[in-house]
């Protein structure tokens, strides 16, 4: 009995091994293979490629919105215009900017703008704004310019890679007055 086991083990080995082989020496299948293994890789590299340059894209042209937005509003001379700048009237240009720049393609509800006003740039580095309506500031003062875009990706398998940190996109824009 122990005899005839032994004689099945070493037959079945026999023809595994037998089979394993010619499978290996068939080359029909190459093809069809290749493509299971690579088609993936390059499917996801594709979208991968897309997604970083919308990133850039969407970067790029927010800070030319706010770089926009920044010299518009520190090129009112005139003393009278100046004092009637106020916090709603930039972001409503802010708003109009983007529009003119994005279309569509971004949500104003994922677009928040931010503008402080500092006395030098040590109060800016310490995070001591100064309070009160003017945000386009006085002679020599600092105004901070900063945007905060929540970037959503196309794809929802790249978006669920990326954290929070990364999707934000910060754009700082920092103008010291003439005195």
């Amino acid at each position: 009995m122990l005899k005839i086991l032994i004689h099945l083990i070493q037959n079945s080995i026999r023809l595994t091994v037998g089979q394993f082989s010619k499978f290996l020496k068939d080359i029909r299948a190459v093809s069809a293979l290749e493509f299971a293994i690579v088609f993936p890789i390059a499917f996801t590299s594709m979208f991968a490629v897309i997604e970083v340059a919308r990133y850039h894209y969407i970067n790029s042209k927010l800070h030319e919105v706010v770089r926009s937005v920044a010299r518009d509003q520190q090129a009112v001379f005139n003393k009278e215009e100046r004092e009637a700048l106020n916090s709603a009237k930039i972001h409503a240009d802010f708003n109009t900017e983007i529009g003119d720049y994005f279309g569509t393609e971004i949500s104003l509800d994922d677009v928040n703008l931010e503008i402080r006003v500092y006395d030098n740039v040590s109060d800016y580095v310490d995070g001591i704004a100064i309070a009160g309506e003017n945000v386009v500031g006085q002679a020599s003062q600092l105004v901070v310019y900063q945007v905060t875009y929540n970037w959503q990706s196309i794809t929802p398998y790249i978006d669920s890679l990326l954290s929070d940190e990364i999707k934000t996109l910060k754009v700082l824009k920092i103008i010291q007055n003439e005195p």
